[in-house]
């Protein structure tokens, strides 16, 4: 599981996994540490899930264009 994360663009951080409510955002180059993760449409047996990282305050992308995950 993910430690933590730096930020290498401007995101935003989302009330629930599937980004339905903004409620913040962060500049590049912060650093967030991460408490877990889980999948958009987890419940969904038609939609495919996006990994997404659980944050202080909400939810943000795994995707590593975006991101740089740290295991250690």
């Amino acid at each position: 599981m993910p430690k933590r994360i730096t930020v290498k663009q401007p995101i935003n951080r989302y009330r629930d996994a599937n980004f339905t409510k903004r409620n913040g955002s962060y500049k590049q180059g912060t650093k967030l540490t991460v408490k877990g993760y889980t999948y958009s449409h987890a419940t969904s047996l038609t939609k495919s899930g996006t990994k997404r990282l659980v944050v202080s305050g909400g939810y943000v992308t795994a995707n590593k264009q975006f991101v740089k995950i740290y295991y250690k």
